[in-house]
């Protein structure tokens, strides 16, 4: 039994056009269909407590994200999972449920990435190699922040038209897969360019 629940689920085909919002509506829907005891919040709107881990950027996959929902009464997982997994619609997928220890918190330390490179696109493993030499990487964000995300960026590899790398989350700021790519590749790179996330490294961290 467990008052916390960390559902694993993944984002696939079309439905990695929902946004991280369209995703929240989705889950509440899909919580409330299911008819378990979701914890609800405070206040004149109340709604499910829950939360999506790490938002998955529009447009990409992700094989094993993470949902941690908080319950009134203890659930047993798998009742919880296969109640839930009833009411999510085609492209998500309930994958997996495990209780959260009382007393600890989730923190995602790590995130793993698979990208297929369309065969206009061209890359070396001279330009990997290059860049993994290389002990700073800055980049530029909208918001006029500067952030090095060479320090994150772990076990990048080029196996043919496959590209894997790997991104530590920190306080400092977490390197986004967007950016790890056309820093590697040199240059922009099209939407179109499927991205998939393929781990999430969720830890349980004591609050004493």
């Amino acid at each position: 039994m467990a008052f916390r629940v960390l559902f694993r689920f993944s984002k696939e085909g079309e439905a990695r056009f929902l946004s991280h919002h369209d995703l929240i509506r989705l889950f509440e829907r899909a919580l409330r269909r299911a008819g378990l005891p979701v914890r609800m919040t405070q206040g004149f709107n109340p709604h499910p407590k829950f939360a999506i881990l790490s938002a998955l950027p529009l447009g990409l996959e992700g094989e094993e994200e993470a949902l941690e929902v908080h319950f009134d009464n203890p659930v047993p997982p798998a009742e919880a999972l296969e109640r839930l997994a009833a009411q999510l619609p085609p492209g998500i997928t309930a994958r997996s449920a495990r209780p959260i220890e009382p007393g600890t918190t989730l923190a995602v330390v790590r995130s793993e990435y698979r990208v297929l490179l369309p065969e206009d696109l061209e890359l070396r493993q001279a330009d990997v190699d290059a860049f993994l030499a290389g002990s700073h990487t800055v980049v530029e964000r909208r918001n006029g922040r500067r952030l090095d995300i060479r320090p994150a960026i772990a076990d990048l590899r080029l196996d043919g038209r496959v590209l894997s790398f790997a991104v530590t989350h920190g306080q400092r700021g977490t390197p986004r897969p967007a950016e790890v790519l056309e820093a590697v590749v040199g240059r922009p790179v099209p939407p179109t360019v499927r991205v998939r996330r393929t781990r999430l490294d969720v830890r349980f961290v004591s609050k004493r």
